[in-house]
């Protein structure tokens, strides 16, 4: 019998608060990769079992404040989060490990990507309503500058607000925030793989310099470039050719360090295209 949101057991023999119940899938998931963990480390040293050690219990204690945020979500979101644990190929899979093949195996580091913030709610709910890009362009990230949802919320002046899948869907409707998330998740995908090139065969601290500069200059979204592409919907090929003329590109940065606009790092206009055809498909 396969295992469904309650383990083995249907919604009829389980009567505690859907929180509970994430919570008590999470915890058996955690202590899983916990015992992975010494697993691997009873291998080596004393000194890697002690970091093993010092690993396990950061974990379960960032867990312990992941699931204490989400035992405050509203019961659509925490409705929402159960409904993808279920899916075919849910996205709490996937974290910055890597795709996990054991059920729910990904589920705590995923909240742990997420849920130790004073936004988590929003950070979650953007991430599911938004699943099928997110996957699509191989985004699943979401700690520090690799989490691309602060600079959607800026570009879309949603910073204060609950989300974007509520204010941002209600403002300017799903189909275009589709799109504004589409069109700058493929950018973000080519700037990095325009770094990638200048990079080249350079590694340590000349690698790590280039990936400063980048992340200290990169803006992959700005309020004048979702404007644009909610006002006159250019197709991908215009798209791609007005990031590379550097239609959106200009100096001055911001008190964050940031450059204001976007700046093209010498994109290949053909690859952007077909990242956008890519993931589209």
């Amino acid at each position: 019998m396969a295992p469904t949101l309650f383990g083995f057991h249907s919604s009829k023999d389980d009567d505690r608060p859907l929180n509970v119940r994430l919570e008590a899938r999470a915890r058996a998931a955690q202590t899983r990769e916990s015992a992975e963990i010494r697993k691997a480390a009873k291998r080596s040293g004393a000194a890697s079992r002690e970091a093993a050690d010092r690993t396990i219990e950061r974990n379960e204690r960032d867990l312990d404040l992941a699931l204490d945020a989400v035992g405050l979500f509203e019961p659509a979101t925490l409705s929402l989060l159960a409904d993808e644990l279920d899916s075919a190929e849910p996205i709490t899979q996937q974290s910055t490990h890597g795709h996990a093949t054991v059920a729910d195996g990904g589920f705590p580091v995923w909240l742990r990507e997420r849920c130790l913030t004073h936004d988590a709610e929003r950070v979650v709910l953007d991430w599911l309503t938004f699943r099928t890009i997110f996957i699509a362009h191989k985004e699943f990230a979401a700690k520090g500058k690799e989490n691309p949802l602060p600079q959607l919320y800026q570009a879309l002046a949603l910073t204060g607000a609950r989300s974007i899948a509520l204010d941002g869907v209600a403002a300017l409707g799903r189909q275009a925030c589709d799109r504004v998330l589409h069109v700058s998740f493929a950018l973000r995908s080519a700037q990095r793989a325009s770094v990638v090139r200048d990079i080249g065969s350079k590694g340590g601290y000349a690698a790590a310099d280039h990936w400063h500069a980048f992340d200290r200059s990169n803006r992959f979204v700005t309020a004048d470039f979702v404007a644009w592409i909610v006002g006159h919907s250019p197709g991908d090929a215009e798209v791609a050719a007005a990031i590379v003329r550097g239609d959106f590109a200009w100096s001055g940065v911001k008190g964050d360090g940031h450059d204001f606009g976007i700046s093209p790092h010498r994109i290949d206009e053909a690859a952007f295209v077909n990242e956008l055809s890519r993931a589209r498909s």
